[in-house]
């Protein structure tokens, strides 16, 4: 999930260049909605006595082959910072977050990134370079080995399987085969909720409405000659 990382940071730096150029920007509004209360797992030791299982075995790589290898699906993430709401269809990404406190869109096109703001009707684009790297917001695609366990969350016991990369670990907790949770330990421990997972996406989520403003960072900037 390093996409959501990278176009959110790609987010903060769209706001800082438009600050630099003397823009005008939203008062921030404090964000007062409610989290979901969760019991979160302490971060994971080493499994005891758990034995390495072949990824083909795998109900991450399952849940992959029913909702994203064809390239279409949507889900809402729920994290501790609030919602995060996703959609890909083919080479289009979309991302809704919020940013000090107000809503905010990242949609990830052919022709660029943009940076929407539904509250005050404008958009900000930012050309693609050469060196842009095109992954899937679901980029830890399981692979080689992985172990598993059982783990209680709010009261329920839920079958996990826990993976690493690049010495990064990550546990996916499954009610069935339904994917429920992520975990990724670290310093503290982030619990992720994944809810309303579908492979029907409607395209106009990466429209930008006709009555919005879009300003051309890349060309505003000097970077790039204007359309």
């Amino acid at each position: 999930m390093k996409k959501i990382v990278t176009l959110i940071s790609l987010l903060l730096a769209l706001v800082l260049c438009l600050a630099a150029c003397g823009e005008k920007t939203a008062a921030p509004v404090s964000d007062n909605g409610a989290k979901a209360e969760t019991n979160e797992p302490a971060a994971p030791a080493a499994p005891d006595a758990e034995e390495a299982v072949p990824v083909n075995e795998s109900r991450l790589a399952a849940f992959y082959a029913k909702y994203v290898d064809d390239g279409e699906y949507a889900l809402t993430l729920k994290t501790e910072d609030g919602d995060v709401d996703i959609a890909v269809k083919g080479d289009k990404q979309y991302i809704k977050t919020k940013l000090e406190g107000q809503d905010m869109v990242i949609l990830d096109l052919p022709d660029g990134y943009f940076l929407v703001s539904p509250d005050a009707k404008a958009a900000m684009k930012m050309a693609k370079t050469d060196e842009a790297e095109e992954e899937d917001v679901f980029s830890t695609d399981p692979t080689g080995t992985f172990v598993t366990g059982e783990e209680e969350i709010n009261g329920k016991s839920y079958y996990y399987e826990e993976y690493e990369e690049e010495g990064e670990k990550t546990r996916f907790y499954f009610d069935g085969d339904l994917l429920k949770y992520a975990l990724t330990p670290g310093d503290t421990s982030s619990m992720t909720e994944f809810a309303d997972i579908r492979n029907d996406v409607d395209d106009s989520v990466f429209e930008i409405p006709s009555d919005y403003e879009v300003t051309d960072l890349s060309a505003l900037l000097g970077d790039t000659p204007a359309n």
